[in-house]
């Protein structure tokens, strides 16, 4: 099944009824569409039994076979598990992803596998999911995750699409929110900003980079340059993500896990992936993104306080 004819039913009874494994299939994994397709399709009722999210990390893999051979008090559960692509896994993943593929037990199982896994033969074709969404895909999606936007809305996100021609499947997820978010009357005021996030600017990438580097000279050249053509809770929700995704790449390189990291990696600074990740600790950058929610809380109850100079200050003053 293709991605197009997949969103045509992907909120209806009778797709989610009509099969007990669903295999979707793609070049990278789309957390935030995945996310937010389960829980848009929870509220609407049209799964056919109670949704467990499985992540394979904390899955008894020596035990699989009971969980999923097995019903709770005779009730089907459907069992999501995200990503199962297993390159240079262990053997036991390897197992239980072949298991996975081949599935004939009483409840419903659900994953991801990457166009380059090695996936073995399995009974059922995949769904294919497309990671890059046009401007027409884009209105699909828009519809399925039940999003409406005005004619000033609409207007700018042709211009995203005029600018960008396509945008990844999770980047155009994330636009949805923001346009959803953002109050017409202010929308030529947020034009810049929404523009420069879902785009490539150059200059974000290098502050990133800096700020990974610890280069505080190069960090602080470009910082005050372009700190004030973006509002606080932007500095806020980008710095969040970064510190999100960086935690979860060294997370995924210490287990060896490194087509998770790569995947995980995408708007972060190649050097960080490549070897600036070694200057840090996972205690680090979740102290850090703990930071930020509180910047985020402050700026929220109307603080003037110089929050993000003192984390910047904090960062680079840390060995």
């Amino acid at each position: 099944m293709n991605f197009k004819s997949f969103l045509s039913v992907a909120t209806t009874k009778e797709f989610w009824h009509s099969r007990q494994k669903f295999c979707f299939q793609g070049s990278m994994y789309p957390v935030s569409f995945f996310s937010a397709l389960f829980n848009h399709t929870e509220k609407l009722g049209v799964l056919p039994a109670h949704l467990q999210k499985i992540s394979l990390d904390s899955l008894d893999k020596k035990n699989y076979k009971s969980l999923l051979e097995q019903t709770i008090l005779g009730s089907q559960t459907f069992y999501w598990f995200g990503d199962i692509s297993t390159e240079g896994s262990d053997k036991i993943t390897k197992e239980l992803t072949a298991y996975l593929l081949n599935y004939t037990g009483p409840n419903i199982v659900g994953f991801f596998i990457s166009d380059d896994a090695k996936s073995g033969k399995q009974k059922d074709l995949p769904i294919t999911i497309e990671n890059t969404v046009d401007l027409p895909l884009f209105h699909t999606l828009s519809l399925l995750f039940g999003f409406s936007f005005d004619k000033k809305k609409i207007e700018l996100v042709k211009k995203v699409f005029q600018l960008n021609g396509f945008l990844p499947l999770d980047t155009a997820y994330m636009l949805m929110n923001y346009m959803e978010l953002v109050n017409s009357k202010l929308i030529d005021e947020f034009t810049p900003y929404i523009l420069n996030l879902v785009g490539t600017q150059p200059s974000l990438a290098q502050l990133s980079e800096h700020f990974f580097a610890k280069n505080s000279q190069g960090f602080f050249s470009i910082w005050s340059k372009i700190e004030n053509d973006y509002p606080p809770v932007f500095w806020v929700i980008f710095w969040s993500e970064q510190m999100w995704k960086a935690y979860h790449v060294i997370k995924f390189l210490h287990e060896k896990n490194f087509i998770s990291a790569k995947k995980m990696s995408y708007r972060l600074p190649y050097a960080f992936i490549n070897r600036d990740w070694q200057k840090y600790t996972l205690p680090d950058l979740a102290s850090a993104y703990d930071n930020l929610y509180s910047i985020d809380f402050a700026i929220k109850r109307g603080s003037s306080f110089y929050s993000l100079d003192l984390f910047y200050s904090n960062h680079f003053m840390k060995k």
